[in-house]
């Protein structure tokens, strides 16, 4: 018969004894402490015009978190809405954009619209249901707007003219714009 007996550890010694234990590392934090938004910087973009954000998620020892969903959300989706970090510009104002992942929001990004250059016009008149070859009992607006559809805070001058098919034109012919709007009475 054979009897083999194994001693292992340290020399015992010690409150407690043992010791000579060996202990894995910490657990790894990957939670996200922040998300950062580039570029950081206020905007200012022209109606219809479109930008790009990138976020980054980082932890609270700075290592970047990759395998995340970025979120993306706008203040003012009528001003400025925002997909996948493109912001796109819609109607004249202001709005902040701000990116979040792992329940952490970023710093926000503000964005300004503008008004583009004057690009088309409309008449409006209210109340509307004005007929053609009719006296127009309400004043006619005519609107001067961008290729997006914002007005314009142009200082145009308009002019209104009959077409080669006649009629007549008499009152105010001529109206500055104000806030891109031009009434004529």
């Amino acid at each position: 018969m054979c009897i083999l007996l194994v001693a292992c550890g340290g020399d015992g010694g010690g409150a407690g004894g043992g010791g000579g234990g060996v202990t894995g590392p910490p657990p790894v934090d990957n939670s996200v402490s922040r998300v950062d938004v580039t570029p950081s910087a206020a905007a200012s973009l022209v109606s219809g015009g479109t930008s790009t954000l990138v976020a980054a998620a980082f932890t609270k020892d700075n290592r970047a978190l990759t395998a995340l969903t970025i979120s993306w959300s706008s203040s003012n989706d009528g001003t400025a809405s925002v997909s996948n970090g493109i912001v796109t510009a819609r109607l004249a104002g202001t709005a902040t954009i701000t990116a979040s992942a792992g329940g952490v929001n970023s710093a926000g990004v503000i964005v300004t619209v503008v008004p583009g250059a004057p690009s088309q016009i409309g008449v409006r008149i209210q109340p509307d249901g004005a007929a053609s070859s009719s006296t127009m009992t309400a004043h006619p607006t005519v609107e001067v707007r961008d290729a997006a559809g914002t007005l314009t805070p142009s200082a145009a001058t308009v002019t209104v003219a009959t077409g080669a098919g006649g009629g007549v034109l008499s009152g105010i012919t001529t109206a500055a714009t104000i806030n891109g709007a031009a009434t004529f009475s």
